[in-house]
């Protein structure tokens, strides 16, 4: 957590000496507001990928401790309310969970080969 603190403050900084160096490189207006308006989007996106995997219809960790009391237990689907695809009871909405955690899974795996690439 710390060393996420001082990558945060580290990049505040840098900023900081971006935009009040008198020579050097002067930046748009414009420029600004897309990167400001880019970060609101992805930083949206990125929550609501993490409210789909984590809340949508009692989220995916409900749902995986339902799967080990379906695999560890006498428990039957029909317990816990599943009939048929339509009708899936508490498993509703699991493929949005396990969508969105497969998609955020992806942003990281990602963002980590960016970030690799940036760094040599």
């Amino acid at each position: 957590m710390k060393r996420i603190i001082d990558r945060i403050i580290n990049l505040f900084r840098h900023l900081h000496n971006i935009l009040t160096k008198e020579e050097g490189v002067q930046f748009n207006v414009i420029n600004i507001v897309v990167l400001i308006l880019s970060l609101l989007f992805f930083f949206t996106v990125f929550y609501w990928t993490l409210w789909a995997m984590l809340v949508y219809k009692k989220g995916l960790f409900t749902k995986l401790i339902y799967i080990t009391q379906l695999l560890f237990t006498e428990k039957t689907l029909r317990d816990f309310g599943y009939l048929n695809w339509s009708v899936r009871g508490e498993f509703s909405g699991l493929d949005v969970n396990v969508g969105a955690f497969l998609f955020l899974f992806f942003l990281f795996y990602l963002g980590n080969n960016v970030l690799k690439k940036v760094k040599k």
